[in-house]
């Protein structure tokens, strides 16, 4: 499940305009560092968008953004299993298991590059997030946006966690059958693998904050490390869907 919401987050960057018309077109996605392929992304007039990851497996990862329903979906190959994600509902990880109370961006132009061969407006876009006790911290993204295309050509985090360059990029009218669900995938309640991990991060919290402290009994110690391995289970369980 956690895979499922970074992956929504990451398309929900181009979708919260999708709902307006939109220029079709085909691009290709590269990790800049290694300059190996991280993706490839599909967007319709509609503003339905699509974007396949490969996975090290060999299979291939999809998530699909309908702009008509404001839902994603996120399908996996191997199992052929679909998830959907209301996007009234999506949030970041952290807000998702309570791990993060509230979470805000401010987005700020500070020139223009050419990327790609590109004319892009540069933006550094801040994001504060606020935890469960309180306390705030930011970090900040960089984004070459190029208007006419409505298109993020590069995309570079603070620390380099993650740098993205947009190429290959072809227009044009895209397949219907890009944005549908085929109709061999079993659907999996997304929701159910995040409220049990939830649920476990709530007790484990629980037992951290002082209910079984150093010298605890060999009871109150096992429980700490059944709700770690459930936890660990329930993600695991959802990253192999």
């Amino acid at each position: 499940m956690k895979r499922i919401i970074l992956l929504a987050v990451c398309l929900a960057v181009g979708a919260i305009t999708a709902q307006a018309q939109k220029i079709p077109l085909y691009s290709e996605v590269f990790d800049e560092r290694t300059d190996k392929l991280s993706s490839k992304e599909w967007r319709s007039a509609e503003g339905h968008l699509r974007q396949e990851i490969p996975q090290a497996d060999g299979t291939t990862s999809v998530t699909i953004y309908r702009a008509d329903s404001l839902k994603f979906y996120t399908l996996a190959e191997r199992t052929k299993t679909v998830a959907e994600i209301p996007f009234s509902q999506l949030k970041t990880p952290g807000q998702a298991l309570g791990v993060v109370k509230d979470a805000s961006s401010a987005r700020e132009l500070t020139g223009r590059e050419v990327v790609e061969g590109y004319d892009c407006a540069v933006y550094k876009v801040t994001k504060s997030t606020t935890n469960a006790s309180g306390q705030t911290t930011s970090t900040y993204h960089t984004e070459w946006y190029y208007e006419p295309l409505d298109l993020v050509i590069r995309y570079v985090e603070s620390l380099n966690a993650l740098n993205r360059i947009t190429r290959n990029v072809v227009q044009g009218p895209q397949s219907a059958h890009l944005f549908t669900i085929p109709r061999d995938y079993k659907w999996m309640d997304a929701g159910a693998a995040m409220n049990e991990a939830k649920g476990t991060l709530d007790a484990l919290q629980q037992l951290m904050g002082g209910k079984a402290p150093a010298g605890s009994s060999p009871e109150q110690q096992q429980n700490v490390q059944d709700a770690l391995k459930k936890m660990q289970e329930a993600f695991g369980n959802a990253n192999r869907k």
